[in-house]
């Protein structure tokens, strides 16, 4: 059911003139997608409540981006300790990346981020790319 609002929502973009509609957290939680199964999981069971826009985990992965971009994320414990703390979480940086590069190798999304936006609570499987294709296709 939430896949199909997910679909209807990218339709009625259509009709409204997007040329478009971003996907990434669509597709991260694919069969496909390079990401940990502990990862799509997250995913599949999170809210859009359960995400935040910040530079936290930007910092934590080495890839700030420049002023105002930002990224979504699901929250965790490390953006629960970090956030409004970005000056002081740059001052621990090296602690904070070498801490966050185990946590990827460990599958402990409570550190390591787990990249996904809002449409989280419209994601509620994990089905394969070519099928997630075929629902927008055939909706259009």
């Amino acid at each position: 059911m939430a896949d199909a609002r997910l679909t209807a929502a990218v339709s009625a973009a259509g009709g409204l003139g997007a040329s478009g509609a971003p996907m990434g957290t669509r597709f991260h939680a694919t069969q496909e997608a390079a990401a940990a199964e502990a990862a799509k999981d997250r995913i599949r069971t999170a809210t859009g409540d359960d995400t935040l826009r910040t530079i936290v985990f930007d910092i934590s992965g080495r890839n700030v981006w420049p002023a105002p971009f930002t990224g979504w994320c699901l929250r965790d414990a490390r953006a629960d300790r970090w956030v409004g703390r970005e000056v002081e979480r740059v001052r621990h940086h090296e602690e904070e990346a070498t801490r966050h590069a185990a946590a990827r190798n460990d599958g402990d999304f409570d550190v390591a981020a787990v990249i996904a936006g809002e449409s989280s609570g419209l994601v509620r499987g994990i089905p394969s790319a070519p099928a997630v294709v075929e629902r927008l296709v055939g909706e259009a």
